[in-house]
């Protein structure tokens, strides 16, 4: 299957915070990654611990192996 094919479709589709985290190697690298704008992070509520929409294809992209 081609990458790019994976990725337009992955573009559409959004992930949980906990398991973004498992896809880039934890919740600080995440959480990094939000901050420099490198993963496209939205909150779905207006309160403090509202959750988190995370863009799949931003995910794909820094994808770690353990």
């Amino acid at each position: 299957m081609d990458i790019e094919k994976v990725l337009r479709v992955a573009s559409n589709i959004t992930l949980d915070k906990s398991t973004a985290q498992k896809f880039v190697g934890g919740r600080r690298r995440l959480e990094k990654l939000i901050s420099q704008n490198k993963v496209r992070a939205v909150k779905t509520g207006s309160t403090k611990m509202s959750r988190y929409s995370i863009n799949a294809c931003d995910v794909l992209m820094y994808v770690t192996e353990k």
